[in-house]
């Protein structure tokens, strides 16, 4: 009992209050930036925001000072424990949140290329990030080495496409890796890939307008006559990035060259349409119709009447031939 006594008479005395104040004046300085953001003319802040900042912070210092006035002015131990406890409780809430962070900190350290830690816990997975990070393209011109058959060796003992501690797998890890087209292969290689995986590095061997990286993406399962990730089928993807050799690796890996669009146009009529007209002799010479029509009832004779009269100069023979085949009605 004598300490429950000390304790109370500790709290009914002067030095309490000085105690309140010292835990008050943290809580005072964020609300006077509120105020001096409020009131700073260059901040131009509109009438009702500038209202609004003012009436918090004038209402939060008045709020914390009344209660160091109430814990001064009032010397029960009761309600000056009271008063100690609700200023003290943001301060407290900020230990937490800091406690938290730190946890998290050290349960998830920030991602390092150059060690492979924060990516993944298992060592053959951190061995194999830092060496897909060496086969970089930028790196390698400034002297990094890169070991193809240490990433192979590594790849073969891992599943690539499994999400690690950032919810990214090797293989999203080496899209963003320059990327290196030898890396990409060497992963599709290890096991069947998911459908969006396919898709992420179709899209990539477009942009890179990279043929074997396209063709491993067909041996890896992409199918050709697919939509991967877009409305129309992967020829008319690959006809979109005008890239001719990537129609015919398309075709050569089973593509049908009739297939329509969404809007029914085949893969002819977009290069009819778009003025591609070495694609348009390519497809020719495979076999593609010349009768089909789209949806909209747009026809060969159609896209054969928008052909400019100069174009005919620059045409292959095949596409000329094609013209004439078709006169406009």
């Amino acid at each position: 009992m004598s300490l429950l006594h000390a304790g109370v008479a500790w709290f009914r005395g002067d030095r309490v209050v000085w105690l309140i104040a010292a835990v008050a004046v943290p809580q005072s300085l964020v609300a006077a930036k509120l105020l001096v953001r409020a009131i700073n003319p260059g901040g131009m802040l509109p009438g009702a925001a500038f209202v609004f900042l003012l009436a918090i912070a004038l209402a939060w210092l008045a709020m914390l000072w009344g209660l160091v006035l109430l814990a001064a002015r009032v010397r029960r131990a009761t309600i000056r424990l009271f008063v100690l406890a609700l200023l003290a409780l943001p301060d407290i809430w900020s230990v937490r949140t800091l406690i938290e962070d730190a946890s998290d900190a050290l349960a998830h350290p920030t991602p390092d290329k150059e060690t492979g830690r924060g990516y993944f816990d298992d060592q053959a997975d951190r061995d194999l990030v830092v060496a897909i990070r060496a086969c970089n393209p930028e790196l390698q011109r400034h002297g990094s080495v890169c070991d193809l058959d240490k990433v192979a060796a590594l790849a073969r003992a891992i599943d690539v496409y499994a999400s690690g501690l950032g919810g990214e797998s090797q293989m999203s890890l080496a899209l963003q890796n320059g990327p290196n087209p030898e890396i990409l292969r060497i992963l599709l290689r290890t096991a069947k890939p998911p459908a969006e995986v396919l898709q992420w590095v179709l899209f990539k061997a477009l942009d890179l307008q990279d043929l074997t990286l396209l063709r491993a993406t067909l041996d890896a399962g992409l199918d050709p006559n697919g939509l991967a990730g877009s409305a129309d089928p992967v020829l008319f993807v690959t006809e979109s990035h005008g890239w001719d050799e990537g129609i015919a690796a398309l075709l050569d890996a089973g593509a049908r060259i009739d297939q329509t669009d969404s809007a029914g146009y085949t893969v002819l009529m977009r290069a009819i349409n778009e003025r591609h007209y070495d694609l348009a002799a390519l497809l020719l010479a495979r076999g593609a119709a010349e009768d089909r029509f789209t949806s909209y009832g747009t026809t060969m004779e159609t896209l054969v009447a928008k052909i400019p009269p100069e174009d005919r100069e620059k045409m292959p023979p095949s596409v000329t031939a094609l013209m004439d085949r078709h006169p406009p009605r």
